[in-house]
């Protein structure tokens, strides 16, 4: 591997931090509240104290950051995928952190890791019907994992790693899209270490959403009728909207349906111009650490440390993503890639 390919392993991870912390003061907020106490969001910066994250201190990331490093870290401990280390290392994560921090974990999220902590099996742990986001925003460890492996781990592995997200999904999520929408992460960022143009991008990530999810889908009390995969095909077929069309149709709330769909849309729309992007990302409020997250570990993918230095200065407690990100990286170092 390359000097470029270490460095965009690590901009991978730093990147889901920094996007996870520029939006993690209007999470939750609608676009017209942000306008009216911050104007716009451009640099990293502190919550209002009376808000969700008012906790928190500036330049902290939350559970998008915390669950992926817990994946990347059990990537490297045991050179590979080994679904019980990941489990545990979740729960570990979310039992270690302290009560402003455990505040930024999703309901469903809460409750797969309080089964674990009960001794249900992680096949078997993610119970709710909910359609989370924390498969998406959490896989970006395995993409940067398949990447390393293929071309000199043996063909059995490399298809574990594929069908792999969905398993690790299921640790919090039993959703269906949610599940789905981790290995299509997977895979994208994959295809971005691949060099592939905005295209092939939008064509990987509908190919890989239809590998998993057998359209129309429908489970759960929430949006019966929606896939995610109807919601990837209206991004092919109107790629070239405005934001403001786009988040008028996507929107960017909790539901993996909604914010994923719209962080993968800005990401393409703003393909030229990622930084820009995930300013305007996170703007439009929801699930804005999210949104910030996902689309952070895709610019890193993509550009490597295209990353503003003050934001990375701001942005706290990046070396453990780092070192995660480097160990990943050895694990195919000097090792024949498919390029």
């Amino acid at each position: 591997m390359s000097n470029k390919t270490k460095e965009k392993f690590i901009a991978t991870l730093m990147g889901c931090a920094i996007g996870d912390a520029l939006g993690m003061p209007i999470e939750g907020w609608k676009r017209e509240d942000i306008k009216k106490q911050f104007g716009r969001i451009t640099e990293i910066t502190a919550p209002l104290p009376d808000s969700y994250t008012g906790q928190l201190e500036k330049g902290q990331y939350t559970d998008d950051t915390i669950l992926t490093l817990a994946l990347a870290e059990s990537i490297v401990a045991k050179k590979g995928l080994d679904l019980e280390d990941i489990a545990q290392k979740q729960l570990e994560a979310y039992q270690s952190a302290p009560p402003r921090l455990k505040k930024t974990f999703g309901k469903s999220t809460r409750e797969g890791l309080l089964n674990l902590k009960k001794g249900i099996p992680p096949t078997q742990s993610g119970m709710s019907a909910r359609p989370g986001n924390a498969p998406a925003m959490k896989m970006a460890p395995l993409g940067l994992y398949m990447y390393a492996i293929r071309g000199w781990k043996n063909g059995s592995e490399c298809v574990k790693a594929y069908n792999f997200a969905e398993e690790i999904g299921r640790i919090t999520h039993w959703d269906k899209r949610s599940r789905v929408s981790g290995g299509v992460q997977a895979n994208a960022i994959e295809s971005l270490l691949h060099g592939v143009s905005r295209q092939e991008f939008i064509d990987t990530i509908i190919y890989e959403c239809t590998s998993y999810e057998i359209p129309p889908y429908s489970a759960g009390p929430i949006h019966r009728e929606k896939s995610l995969y109807s919601r990837i095909i209206w991004l092919k077929e109107n790629k070239d909207v405005s934001a403001n069309d786009a988040h008028a149709y996507l929107k960017s709330s909790g539901f993996v349906i909604e914010s994923y769909p719209f962080a993968l849309f800005m990401f393409q729309k703003y393909w030229n111009n990622p930084i820009e992007g995930l300013i305007e990302t996170v703007n439009w409020g929801g699930d804005a650490d999210t949104t910030g997250a996902i689309y952070g570990a895709l610019c890193g993918a993509k550009h490597g440390m295209i990353f503003p230095e003050k934001w990375i200065k701001e942005t706290k407690n990046l070396e453990p993503l780092i070192k995660a990100a480097e160990g990943i990286y050895d694990l195919g170092k000097n090792k024949r890639l498919i390029k």
